[in-house]
């Protein structure tokens, strides 16, 4: 029987475990030596022999890792999932089952989704235009001055010397100045976007600014999008996959692009000429292939008499040109499997080809896994799922007569899967990097296609990513109110109040029911009717740049789950882009982390959390991690000082409430409540607040004067409260009032207890993030994590029937944090709305 005094002292130890995982998100080698000395040393002042002692923290170093995911949720008890009817048609499901709180625990993040608005509202006055005024209108300025509590990034990269490493450079993201000595600035599209975003949810708008036609790619083998009931059907079956090279057309002033089919076949690793080499080192060879990158395994094909090889460039920036391209002879060594198998032949006639070679193995290679394969290949045993890879490509003469010419909107799916994101604009990904630039220079590339639904899917290797089967528009559309039904030629947008506010720009087919119908001036543009302006720095303000350019920048991986990660950015039972009940998760909000108390500790915060983001990246490349500098105040504590205008022209008292009410969360004079903005958001940076606000309106007419009167008592600064605006300014309330008074009719309930504002309230006050990150759950989920999400959330592992728990992952109801959290959730704070305390100055 277990000595009590040593239990007491492992339950401690555990519990301290509990705690590192909770706000690190995980355990390091560090962090367990230490716990292990500290419980050893607590056993031996107890009079514990060593022998005892070492057994003891040898099963505890065993232990400890593993149980601080499965027993840091405290046996929370989980919500059933119960099975359902099945009734996705046509999609291969297998046996449900409960989600666990493993999974639960897993679902974290620095971001949380604010529910979408069941409903849209529409504006005041429903056909407001710049030159006509409004009748009871207003134009003018806010003046809005700005706080800013933690380190700001707002930028553009730039390439510095590497501290104490000669004619090593790297790219760094610096705060933006006016000119190189000029001053610090935020600029006024960073703060537009972050105003009319909030905007549209306070306002109950439609969720308009995303790209609707984006659809993600997949490469799942077990998805039955990849691999349906019936195998044969699958979209990536060799019997459906051609082959073919793609070129690029610039002629009439307009970039097309045209594929002409070819015949393929595939060849063993073992065939390659770089693979020919003795019985006793072919398995060292093979490893050897499946870790060189694809540029690299077309430059190994060069010939003696062209060492310059087919492949120019270095590193990064390497360029395979396929005019250079040698061709070999094959012969056909199995008909009947399903591509082909051909092999390389020296001496004999065959059929002439080219060699295709996809990208890397993402994993490491054992080269007596690689032995163990062959032995059983050469049994002809058929491969099983996630063997290395065996098999390359072959492609034969080009068919110039069945030449066709890719549509526009499937090239442009293949550029979303083929692409990131990188400054303001997508550059090419993996292959496509490398194969690109020959494209784009006049030469051709070799792509396999599947057709569908009238055009092709592309891609660079065999089993290429296709496209989910539901774009982000369709899948928003099933939140009805969202959805913009389509438009006749001669009818009239139906504007939402942000709409009208702020302007939009529209695609046609996004608008009108016929792609060939005429389109009216406001169905593809309409200019807004407020404006935001630059925001400067306060002059004398003392400012610095951290790190300071005589140290290195903090380098971070910033590897936030993009919109393609259905387990958190979809709602339902199941979430998944090719389900046809999956829904939009919400809006994503940044939560703010520092309470006004502990500002001073935010640099300090700030580059924990950063670092920690790239320490627990295991085998990271250069190109992932991020380089930053932020502006900071030189006294730790201290506040950034900005000041900026918003100019509004013809307005109704709506739209400035509207406004109002967003730049001051309600206008609650405690203010509890903050904004986020720039870079490293996740990690806590940005985070502003508006000190103060001046606002200088102008009515159109007597009635519209009326409303502009002093501030009433709770506007302005008393003893420690810092107050919204000053004696002789104009008053927030009545334009408060006013937005109150319109949503308030729109909703049929009180503003202050609707859920979407209380969601977006909770989701900007720092004491929910402070909650949430003391309990782990701010932290992005681990690399390895991401995959058991997934999996829990997919159209393969779960069926349609049962109630929809988790409806979100990371909904700001916080259902699931409660779920994993050892405190109770935090709860958002009462709603306070002074402008309907009074209504007198």
């Amino acid at each position: 029987m277990t000595d009590p005094r040593i239990q007491r002292i492992e339950d401690e130890a555990k519990a301290e475990a509990r705690d590192i995982y909770r706000n690190n998100g995980n355990i390091s080698s560090d962090d367990l030596d230490g716990i292990l000395e500290r419980t050893g040393d607590k056993i031996r002042k107890i009079g514990i022999d060593d022998d005892i002692i070492f057994k003891k923290l040898d099963e505890m170093e065993s232990y400890l890792p593993n149980l601080t995911k499965r027993d840091v949720r405290r046996d929370v008890k989980i919500p059933q999932v119960k099975q359902g009817t099945g009734a996705l048609k046509g999609k291969k499901e297998k046996e449900a089952r409960d989600i666990t709180g493993d999974e639960a625990l897993l679902a974290r993040s620095p971001f949380r989704f604010v529910a979408l608005n069941e409903r849209v509202a529409t504006p005041e006055i429903s056909d407001l235009t710049l030159d006509l005024p409004v009748e009871g209108g207003f134009s003018g300025c806010l003046r809005v001055t700005w706080a800013v509590e933690t380190p700001l990034l707002i930028g553009d990269e730039v390439t510095e010397q590497v501290v104490g490493k000669p004619g090593e450079t790297v790219e760094v993201a610096v705060p933006l100045r006016l000119g190189s000595n000029g001053p610090a600035v935020i600029p006024g599209a960073s703060l537009r976007g972050m105003i009319r975003a909030a905007t549209e949810i306070v306002a109950h708008s439609r969720l308009a600014q995303i790209d609707g036609h984006l659809r993600f790619g997949l490469r799942d083998f077990t998805h039955p999008r990849t691999k349906p009931e019936n195998e044969a059907d699958a979209p990536l079956a060799a019997k459906n996959i051609k082959a073919g090279w793609l070129r690029r057309n610039d002629a009439g002033g307009s970039v097309t692009y045209t594929i002409t089919p070819c015949d393929w076949g595939a060849v063993m690793v073992h065939d390659l000429p770089v693979s020919l080499t003795s019985e006793a080192d072919r398995h060292e060879r093979w490893a050897e292939w499946l870790s060189m990158s694809v540029a690299d395994r077309y430059q190994a094909l060069k010939l003696p008499n062209d060492p310059s090889g087919m492949v120019s460039g270095q590193r990064n920036g390497k360029v395979i040109d396929f005019s250079k391209a040698p061709e070999w002879s094959f012969k056909c060594v199995d008909q009947d499997r399903a591509p082909k198998l051909y092999e390389r032949v020296l001496n004999e006639t065959g059929r002439s080809g080219h060699f295709i070679f996809s990208n890397k193995s993402p994993a490491k290679i054992d080269v007596q896994k690689l032995r163990d394969i062959d032995n059983e290949r050469q049994k002809k045993k058929r491969g099983r799922p996630g063997q290395p890879k065996e098999m390359e490509y072959v492609f034969f003469g080009e068919k110039a007569l069945e030449k066709f010419d890719v549509r526009q909107e499937d090239w442009a799916q293949f550029e979303r899967i083929n692409t990131k994101p990188a400054k303001n604009k997508r550059v090419p990904d993996g292959s496509w990097a490398s194969l690109a630039p020959s494209l784009n220079n006049g030469g051709r590339v070799p792509v396999f296609y599947v057709e569908r639904q009238g055009g092709i899917e592309l891609g660079l290797t065999r089993f290429f990513k296709i496209a989910h089967d539901h774009d982000v528009g369709t899948i928003r559309d099933r939140t009805s109110s969202h959805e913009r039904p389509r438009l006749d030629e001669e009818e009239r947008l139906q504007l939402d109040l942000v709409e009208s506010l702020f302007g939009y720009v529209y695609e046609p087919k996004d608008i009108l029911s016929s792609a060939n119908g005429r389109t009216r001036p406001e169905h593809i543009a309409r200019r807004g009717r407020v404006s935001f302006g630059m925001a400067y720095l306060q002059p004398g303000m003392p400012a610095e740049i951290w790190p300071s350019l005589k140290s290195d920048p903090i380098e971070t991986v910033q590897g936030a789950p993009r919109a393609s990660f259905a387990p958190f950015y979809l709602s339902g039972t199941i979430k998944d882009y090719s389900s046809p009940l999956s829904k939009l998760a919400g809006r994503k909000r940044y939560i703010p982390q520092t309470p006004a108390d502990q500002k001073a500790k935010s640099k300090s915060a700030l580059e924990k959390r950063l670092r920690h983001e790239k320490k627990k990246q295991k085998n990271i490349s250069k190109e992932v991690i991020s380089h930053l500098r932020f502006l900071v105040p030189k006294t730790d504590g201290e506040d950034l000082i900005f000041t900026s205008d918003i100019r509004l022209h013809n307005v109704t008292a709506v739209e400035v409430g509207a406004l109002l009410w967003v730049l001051t969360h309600g206008g609650d004079p405690e203010k509890p409540y903050r904004h986020m903005i720039g870079r490293a958001k996740p990690f806590g940076a940005g985070q502003l607040r508006v000190k103060a606000l001046a606002l200088t309106l102008k009515g159109h007419d007597a009635g519209a004067d009326e409303m502009l009167m002093p501030p009433a008592s709770w506007e302005l600064s008393s003893g420690s409260r810092e107050g919204w605006t000053g004696e002789g300014g104009q008053s927030m309330a009545p334009f408060l009032r006013a937005f109150d008074a319109h949503m308030t009719t729109f909703l049929g309930e009180a503003l202050g207890a609707n859920t979407v504002i209380k969601e977006f309230l909770a989701a900007s006050d720092p004491e929910i993030g402070v909650a949430l990150a003391g309990a782990g759950r701010m932290n992005y989920p681990d690399l390895k994590d991401f995959n058991a999400l997934r999996k829990a959330s997919k159209l393969s592992t779960g069926k349609d029937g049962g109630p929809t728990w988790p409806e979100r992952f990371l909904g700001m109801d916080l259902a699931v944090d409660e779920m994993v959290m050892d405190k109770a959730t935090p709860k958002p704070r009462p709603i306070r709305l002074p402008y309907k305390e009074t209504t007198k100055p």
